[in-house]
């Protein structure tokens, strides 16, 4: 059965588009990416800082912005 999750090996290095550093690569990753470009004030200071080791800025523009949401959205579904 897919449960939308995918394991990724972790050497100990932030894992690209991981954004909640579970190891994981799912849809919270994208909805705290969403909630990121947002500027949701609720994040905390720890989820914010495990964003910018994720590498955020999906599609190298140097913003980040709802773009590089889509792009991590389409990351997380073709791995499902």
């Amino acid at each position: 059965a897919v449960n939308g999750k995918v394991r990724i090996r972790n050497s100990g290095e932030p894992v690209s588009g991981d954004m909640n550093g579970d190891g994981m690569l799912t849809m919270a990753d994208t909805v705290l990416l969403a909630r990121f470009t947002a500027e949701d004030d609720t994040l905390t200071a720890e989820q914010i800082a495990g964003i910018l080791q994720a590498e955020p800025d999906r599609d190298s523009s140097g913003i980040v912005n709802y773009t590089d949401v889509y792009a991590l959205l389409n990351q997380v579904t073709e791995q499902i």
